[in-house]
């Protein structure tokens, strides 16, 4: 069976589903070959962020290079990949886009090669600055080769089970990225990025040949302490039960400044486009070099008639019989996410199921503060899978308090306690509960 968001990924620019001026905008840039530098971001995912980023690619008919920010941190890579990559003439004439688009619960146990023996360890039992021989899977050799890796760093964090339809588990983090086969490519995808039963996750097959297992099921199961393991030739690593994932990290603060730079260096021969969940993670210099859209703030009222289009076409293409109320109710449930509504779309009409319910968003949330209903309250923040989040979203909705110093300072403690705490959710409801005196 096709994959209807892949199938109905934009291709191009006027494909995406964008505020209008914001596509004009990004058009007239295409058109006149003087392509931004932009910033993209949203605290949630499946908004669009990189597949308007794509689809800006195809459109300019650019050369490309990808850089995943979360799996190839530090300052060596802006010196290396990206400016060899900025430096060099076009042949083609065509415009240059360089496109920059996290960890394992700590009892998981990784494949790592002892006297050429492939033994599983336990993550907590791997020590800070030792340098261990592992397996990696190579993503452009489609092979599983020898390679070196450390654990850089371990934190307290939500921790979720990925399982497989074969019965294969595996803990992380909401967003620590799996490798999964997606039109023919590997890509890397998190449970934040919409890892789901449609996903095909690569894992070690036999010998040196790797095989594919689609996603059964995703829950949270605990808040607790994970362990983020650095490798370095493939950036990949094996889980005991042959599950393949990526290394995780964010780009680091000296790598966004040496960007800042580049960005200015090479203006008249490159362009940047960073996608990303929090803005407020990437450096004021660098932002200021940046056309920046926050995609979870486009307008509901412009955004709705063009998804609700999106998914009666789709409905109609595929030989259904087009239901109103249906298309009606998964916009509603998984608003603003347009990659979740197909997925909704999809399961509901080939495999004639209920349409899933969607986390609550993080508007319900703000208006249940209003309304002070605090068993709702608690109970929607612990369906949150990214907590953090709200954080942001509230203070960029901050001038709807009565109270704006007190709910600035409640929101700052909460944001600053959340990198600290056990239970991520648990923090957040103890500042919902306190801002319900500020609004």
């Amino acid at each position: 069976m096709n994959i209807w968001y892949e199938k109905y990924t934009p291709k191009t620019v006027e494909e995406v589903i964008l505020p209008e001026n914001i596509k004009q905008r990004i058009l007239k840039s295409i058109e006149e070959q003087k392509i931004p530098n932009f910033g993209f971001w949203s605290h949630q995912p499946g908004l669009g962020k990189s597949c308007t980023s794509k689809a800006i690619i195809r459109s300019a008919n650019a050369d490309a290079l990808f850089i995943n920010a979360s799996l190839e941190k530090g300052i060596d890579i802006v010196r290396n990949r990206i400016m060899q990559f900025a430096s060099a003439v076009s042949l083609s004439d065509a415009p240059k886009i360089v496109v920059l688009d996290e960890c394992l619960e700590e009892n998981e146990e990784v494949i790592l090669l002892k006297d050429n023996k492939e033994t599983p360890t336990k993550l907590n039992e791997l020590s800070k600055g030792v340098i261990y021989d592992c397996v990696s899977f190579n993503l452009e050799t489609e092979t599983f080769e020898n390679d070196t890796c450390e654990v850089i760093s371990d934190k307290i964090d939500n921790i979720y089970e990925v399982q497989l339809e074969d019965s294969r588990t595996v803990k992380v983090t909401s967003n620590h990225p799996f490798i999964v086969l997606e039109s023919g490519k590997f890509i890397s995808k998190s449970i934040d990025d919409g890892l789901n039963k449609t996903d095909l996750v690569v894992s070690k097959g036999l010998g040196n040949l790797f095989a594919l297992t689609n996603v059964s099921s995703v829950k949270f199961v605990k808040t607790g302490r994970v362990i983020n393991l650095n490798v370095k030739k493939n950036h990949t690593f094996v889980t005991k039960n042959g599950i393949v994932t990526h290394n995780c990290d964010y780009l680091s603060p000296d790598a966004q400044a040496s960007l800042r730079g580049f960005l200015d260096e090479f203006s008249e021969n490159c362009s940047f486009i960073f996608t990303g969940n929090f803005k407020s993670k990437i450096i004021e210099p660098l932002l200021d070099r940046l056309e920046n859209y926050d995609f979870s703030e486009f307008p509901k009222a412009e955004m709705v008639k063009p998804i609700f289009e999106k998914l009666k076409f789709i409905v109609q293409n595929e030989g259904f019989e087009f239901n109103q109320d249906l298309v009606i109710n998964i916009i509603k449930n998984s608003y603003p996410k347009i990659r979740n509504m197909i997925g909704s779309l999809q399961r509901s009409l080939c495999t004639n199921t209920d349409i899933e319910t969607q986390e609550t968003s993080y508007e319900e949330i703000l208006n249940t503060i209003r309304t002070k209903d605090y068993k709702r309250l608690i109970e929607q923040t612990n369906s949150l899978t990214n907590p953090d989040g709200m954080y942001e979203f509230l203070y960029n909705r901050i001038l709807e308090f009565s109270k704006i110093p007190n709910a600035v300072q409640s929101l700052a403690k909460g944001q600053f306690q959340s990198s600290q705490v056990r239970d991520k959710n648990l923090n957040l409801a103890s500042t919902l509960c306190e801002l319900t005196n500020f609004i």
